[in-house]
């Protein structure tokens, strides 16, 4: 199972922190038969890394195949969590897990997060996590492969089915201003303006876990509190204006014609998001 969670509050244990798996995430920091990727505002035991963060396990980042622990400045603890090059996502190398649980703490004083990652389940799970009470966000897949969201503390089953044995990218964009987050699953948004968890207001600390003897992989973590075009952003609509601003905005991710004249006098839409200027009202670009 993979499920997803942002967290944060000062009394929480620095294990609960973020996590990608096929093990479920406990307010205690086990994991069992379900999977999970959390942040947590509370610094855990690993090196502090400032975002942007990127974690490709490739040899050119400093990361040999072997046990992650130490390297890169992950801790792991139980089970194995090893770099491995039998099965991977993109390059040569990638992170396998089982019964073990990854943490890296991060440094952010941003209001907005942006995270994609690479799972691979192998395996179908057979029960879903605990969710911590100082989450953010959390997302899982059930025992019947659908994609689980959180809209608040209330768990509500999507249609969306998710592939064992194959390769899936999620995006995440977590609004701390607003409250509110949007999953997508391989560019397609999937749920959008999620009410959070709770009221935590920033990252610290990223977990990945799994509970399960059914590896689960990992690759090309990318976490950041600025816009990252580089490697693509989720828009539903085709439209060059990416599903994030789409809901930030206007309250959906279909919700605006590119080519429309904004609130902006003078301006489409497309074009404030470009220059990342107000759409909705009179802001000048200054060059």
């Amino acid at each position: 199972m993979v499920a997803v969670l942002l967290s944060g509050a000062v009394a929480q244990a620095a294990t609960n922190v973020v996590g990608v798996g096929d093990g479920g995430y406990s307010e205690t920091g086990s994991w069992a038969d379900a999977g999970a990727v959390a942040f947590d505002v509370v610094p855990g035991p690993s090196t502090v890394a400032p975002l942007p963060f990127l974690e490709t396990f490739e040899v050119a980042d400093g990361v040999a195949t072997g046990p992650i622990n130490g390297q890169n400045g992950w801790i792991s603890v139980g089970g194995s969590a090893d770099v491995q090059s039998g099965i991977v996502q993109t390059n040569s190398q990638a992170l396998q897990m089982q019964n073990t649980q990854v943490s890296h703490d991060l440094s952010s004083e941003g209001s907005s997060m942006w995270l994609h990652f690479q799972a691979r389940c192998t395996g179908i799970p057979d029960s879903t996590p605990t969710i911590p009470a100082n989450t953010t966000l959390s997302f899982f897949v059930n025992t019947n492969l659908n994609l689980v969201v959180y809209s608040n503390t209330i768990p509500v089953e999507l249609s969306v089915q998710v592939p064992t044995n194959a390769w899936i990218r999620f995006d995440i964009y977590c609004d701390y201003d607003d409250l509110y987050w949007d999953l997508s699953m391989d560019g397609t948004n999937v749920a959008a303006g999620l009410p959070l968890y709770s009221t935590n207001s920033q990252l610290a600390s990223m977990a990945i876990g799994s509970g399960s003897s059914s590896p689960v992989y990992v690759d090309q973590i990318d976490v950041a509190d600025t816009e990252q075009t580089a490697s693509g952003l989720p828009d539903s609509d085709n439209d060059e204006i990416p599903d994030w601003w789409e809901q930030k905005y206007f309250g959906g991710v279909t919700n605006v014609v590119a080519g429309d004249p904004s609130g902006n006098d003078g301006l489409s839409y497309l074009e404030t998001y470009i220059t990342g200027i107000s759409p909705t009202m009179f802001d000048p670009f200054v060059v």
